[in-house]
């Protein structure tokens, strides 16, 4: 009997870590999104143009 309820805890906490690994997994994908969003924001903006401008003109 104890044998059978440390198997059925242990087939629970098993579970419930598989299901907290997906749900990390899902926050990880989204992240991944809004930082690359971010980055092209970023890369779009006038004055991250503006300084690549002037960085060049620099190292020429």
């Amino acid at each position: 009997m104890i044998q059978s309820s440390n198997s059925e805890k242990f087939e629970r906490m098993a579970q419930k870590l598989q299901e907290n690994c997906q749900q990390f997994d899902v926050l990880n994908e989204q992240l991944d999104e809004l930082i690359a969003k971010v980055e092209e924001d970023i890369n779009k903006s006038p004055l991250t143009q503006y300084r690549l401008k002037q960085k060049k003109v620099i190292s020429e």
